[in-house]
């Protein structure tokens, strides 16, 4: 049973420092704050976000605000006129290239590489993804 207590003299003299120091001071301890604002990104931008990093990340910079192959992303939507557009040209950029569409035709000639096309992606996934860019880029802009 003596064995479970022993204590070196380091030991005893750090527990009688805490208990020492612990009663020194009268002013209360408090517990930090926790903010009830969420710091993390909402649903829909976590769900933008795996698919940004799953087919956006390898041209696009993740900060959305730095040229990377491709260009920054953050502020996309007000580049064009109407976010279906936009939509169809993640989808299918060749297509409106080819019909000759005045800011694919833009965008194609700003770049010295062809943006992929992502047919497999739906519009609510485009626009999760917006969301993410959004967010972030507006983190960092």
């Amino acid at each position: 049973m003596t064995t479970l207590f022993k204590l070196s003299s380091v030991g005893i003299s750090f527990w009688l420092l805490l208990l020492i120091s612990c009663g020194a001071d009268s002013t209360p301890v408090t517990a930090p704050t926790i903010s009830s604002t969420p710091t993390t990104l909402n649903t829909t931008s976590k769900k933008g976000r795996r698919l940004f990093l799953n087919n956006c990340a390898a041209c696009h910079n993740i900060n959305m605000v730095d040229d990377m192959t491709g260009p920054a992303l953050y502020g996309v939507e007000e580049r064009w006129e109407k976010r279906s557009e936009l939509i169809q040209f993640i989808q299918n950029p060749q297509e409106l290239i080819n019909n000759n569409h005045p800011r694919a035709v833009e965008v194609a000639a700003l770049w010295a590489s062809e943006m992929t096309a992502f047919p497999d992606l739906d519009s609510a996934d485009i626009v999760e993804i917006l969301a993410f860019i959004e967010e972030k880029g507006a983190k960092n802009n």
